[in-house]
């Protein structure tokens, strides 16, 4: 049986065959049947009636055909693998504050959601904001700090409350109707 200059398989091909397919791989160049007859051996091919050569045609563009499908598969695949990896290592990035739970009430449930940490989303939204949105979450960011520091000043203040109630310090002695006494 004569051998032939291509090899079905490209991990078989001779570097000079795989230059030939190489120039035919190009994207603008969309490869056919026609393409890989050529690399068959003339021998061969004279031995080959018209309809043999048509099949075979027909033959190697379903293939090509079946093995473009299956790349495009499974490129779609890895780019869904990649983003749910992506995901998953966004998820699992580290907060500076990160606080979640849930506010359960009868007629409805709620979620609050807190995470302080490093910027590394992409700058721009894709989709644009109007005035009164971001109006809106002008005055959500100013309500929530205000919130915050309020929260944090009443913790502080009651640890140093409790702190000098367990050293037993007395900032002012005697009962506070005492107190007001003196001030009248």
């Amino acid at each position: 049986m004569p051998q032939s200059s291509f090899s079905k398989d490209r991990n078989h091909t001779t570097p000079k065959d795989q230059n030939a397919i190489s120039s035919t791989d190009t994207p603008s160049q969309p490869i056919s049947g026609a393409d890989y007859i050529k690399h068959i051996d003339p021998s061969l091919l004279s031995n080959l009636n018209t309809s043999q050569v048509l099949e075979i045609k027909k033959f190697i563009s379903k293939a090509i055909a079946h093995e473009v499908t299956q790349k495009t598969a499974h490129l779609s695949i890895n780019h869904n693998q990649a983003e749910s990896q992506d995901f998953t290592c966004k998820k699992r990035r580290s907060k500076l504050i990160d606080i979640r739970f849930v506010i359960d009430l009868l007629f409805s449930r709620f979620y609050v959601v807190l995470m302080v940490g490093k910027d590394i989303r992409k700058g721009q939204r894709s989709y644009p904001t109007s005035r009164a949105t971001k109006a809106g979450n002008m005055i959500a960011a100013f309500i929530l700090i205000v919130a915050m520091n309020l929260l944090i000043s009443a913790i502080l203040l009651l640890g140093l409350y409790l702190l000098k109630s367990a050293l037993n310090i007395d900032l002012m002695p005697g009962h506070f109707s005492d107190q007001l006494e003196i001030l009248k």
